[in-house]
């Protein structure tokens, strides 16, 4: 199960770094920052990033780096995030 840091607001938009074990079950930590879709639903994003394991991005870099949905991509693919897109749950 994902525990989740704050979540914060980005151009109007619910933006969240979620934490937990690997989708596929092996060992180790992932860390995704999930951008909510129109629905404001938990599970329903419209873009997640996968982050690289050394990053220990926070939401308080999230709100520093990040005024728009735009900065955000710029922000974390510069980073070496991988950009997976939507998910629906």
């Amino acid at each position: 199960m994902a525990h989740t840091a704050e979540t914060i607001e980005i151009d109007g938009v619910k933006v969240k770094i979620a934490i937990g074990t690997y989708g596929d079950g092996s060992a180790g930590q992932s860390r995704t920052v999930n951008v909510y879709d129109q629905s404001d639903t938990e599970g329903c994003y419209r873009d997640v990033y996968r982050l690289p394991d050394s990053t220990g991005l926070t939401d308080v870099d999230l709100t520093r780096n990040a005024k728009t949905l735009n900065e955000l991509d710029t922000y974390l693919t510069g980073l070496g995030a991988s950009k997976e897109g939507a998910r629906t749950n």
